[in-house]
């Protein structure tokens, strides 16, 4: 139902994405999953300064210009009013993580591992990109650029705010898109982290399997070895931020002031 609606907008608009100029290094906010970011992001888009990435645009990346009055119903009416594990407010012009987009343009994607989870070990992988082929890397990095490209053609030149707790691990690639981006880090006492992401994955993440769920005790497994891997890989790059380009905040902080 969709490919033709992707076909008329790669033939219509290609050109003009491939030429957009992001004369504006984005803002990117970053933390693990369950640390805020999710709040953090909602709040930022409201200044109207900024571009953000909606939720009906990660649905439908490849077609959301030229299908916008066709689909955008159909995902409205998709979608519940709350998210299931926390009851945020959800809707198609809301903020959303451009990763759930990426998953639809490339398997190199940690959404991906939700749906085929007897994989996920793999899809995680694209999270850290630690011993990737150098041609993987490059195929992310183009496609990662050209949606952001998309994006800022849709929301008129505006620096695009960006929410991804997987670009946590990706701070030297994005550095190399972007030499002069800025990052907001959230972080939260990983003791509730882990039992807010805990009952995260349990609700939600069999919603998105398209294999079997597998059981808490092996999603419990990749969560906390994802965990380590990313952290590490943060600490590892974040001096590479240049200065004046990183603020650090906690969320228990964050959400008492």
């Amino acid at each position: 139902i969709i490919s033709p609606f992707r076909v008329k907008e790669r033939i219509k608009f290609n050109d003009k994405i491939q030429k957009t100029e992001i004369k504006h290094d984005p803002l990117f906010i970053i933390g693990h999953w369950r640390s805020g970011t999710t709040y953090l992001h909602n709040l930022l888009s409201l200044d109207e300064n900024f571009g953000y990435c909606s939720t009906f645009q990660t649905v439908i990346p490849g077609a959301f210009i030229v299908g916008e009055k066709f689909f955008k119903p159909v995902v409205t009416a998709s979608i519940p009013e709350k998210r299931p594990m926390d009851d945020v407010d959800m809707g198609a012009d809301l903020p959303q993580e451009d990763e759930y987009a990426i998953g639809a343009y490339s398997p190199y994607a940690y959404y991906n591992g939700w749906c085929f989870p007897q994989n996920m070990a793999f899809y995680n992988k694209f999270v850290c990109m630690d011993d990737i082929p150098y041609g993987v890397i490059k195929e992310w990095k183009n496609t990662y650029l050209y949606f952001l490209k998309k994006l800022t053609l849709v929301n008129k030149g505006k620096r695009l705010v960006l929410k991804n707790p997987a670009n946590t691990a990706r701070i030297k690639l994005l550095l190399e898109m972007f030499p002069d981006a800025q990052f907001i880090h959230i972080y939260r006492n990983p003791y509730h982290l882990y039992f807010s992401m805990m009952k995260f994955l349990r609700i939600v993440l069999p919603r998105y399997c398209i294999q079997k769920p597998p059981k808490m005790d092996e999603i419990e497994k990749h969560m906390m070895e994802l965990y380590a891997s990313m952290f590490k890989k943060y600490l590892e790059e974040r001096d590479c931020i240049p200065n004046g380009n990183l603020v650090e905040v906690k969320y228990e902080e964050f959400i008492q002031q």
